[in-house]
């Protein structure tokens, strides 16, 4: 399994095992998670993976959901992969989580290709209008085969699929729209 495996499955246990000891009182568990080459400094990592713990945490307290993993991969010591903001859907819910990685295992082994995602993701980056880029990934479905289609779920964790993007379901001060392909694209790669 791969490296993302691991946390859902310690959430789980972790939710399962302190439920059959305290079953009148309630836990989560929270991970964070830093995605680094064997060079990069391990104090450069915790700090990271502090920083995504918290994330994580937080959305635990925002939403009551049971459990919640966030991560960052480093491609270098420089820093981290991709503009991060509005192009992930991080952090996830244990349930999300189990759900993104089910699609990204579904993308792999139907063979769609990270070239094809990767363009979703170019699109959706350079894209002057939400419509412009859930245009390009309409057409993208359209000249696939039906059994090659990407599948974008409706909902998905604290956000709600709109015009191919999601929107914050939870927030309703953020009005900003988010993308799921920068989070297929790194699943798919560490998930080789």
């Amino acid at each position: 399994p791969s490296h993302e495996r691991c946390a859902s499955p310690l959430i789980e246990e972790y939710n399962r095992v302190f439920k059959e000891k305290y079953p009148k009182s309630n836990s989560t568990l929270s991970v964070g998670v830093c995605i680094a080459k064997p060079k990069t400094p391990v104090k450069v990592m915790l700090e990271a993976a502090e920083e995504e713990l918290s994330k994580a945490k937080e959305l635990v307290k925002s939403t009551n959901c049971s459990g919640s993993l966030s991560y960052v991969i480093f491609d270098s010591y420089e820093g981290v992969s991709g503009d991060r903001g509005r192009w992930t859907l991080l952090p996830y819910s244990l349930e999300a989580a189990k759900e993104i990685l089910n699609m990204a295992d579904k993308l792999r082994e139907s063979n769609t290709g990270k070239t094809r995602i990767n363009n979703l993701s170019e699109a959706f980056h350079k894209s002057e209008a939400d419509a412009e880029a859930n245009l390009f990934y309409e057409y993208t479905n359209a000249k696939s085969k039906k059994d090659n289609q990407i599948k974008l779920p409706k909902k998905f964790g604290r956000f709600e699929l709109e015009k191919g993007f999601y929107k914050n379901t939870i927030d309703e001060s953020d009005d900003k729209t988010y993308s799921i392909w920068d989070d297929l694209l790194d699943l798919i790669k560490f998930g080789e």
